[in-house]
């Protein structure tokens, strides 16, 4: 069952619908985010810059968990260059 939801007017739908939502397998980051940005009509442009910020972040968490992965392991450019090789 999928639920269709109209974005704008979801916090006035209320906790029924965000209950319904958890049981369809929806994260709590996901619910959040559509509490959240729900309340607005965000233009495509704006979609955009929000999933740039996000893609970032994660980004981000992921060159400083590298970061420390190299640092723990002692992985040099050479390393690497043998993996490439074969």
């Amino acid at each position: 069952m999928k639920l269709q939801i109209n974005l704008r007017k979801l916090h006035y739908i209320g906790i029924e619908i965000i209950s319904e939502m958890q049981k369809n397998n929806l994260t709590p980051l996901q619910v959040h985010f559509i509490q959240v940005l729900g309340q607005w009509n965000l233009k495509d442009e704006e979609l955009n810059e929000i999933k740039a910020l996000v893609s970032k972040h994660f980004a981000e968490k992921a060159d400083k968990l590298m970061v420390k992965i190299w640092d723990e392991k002692k992985i040099s450019t050479k390393d690497l260059d043998t993996l490439l090789e074969g």
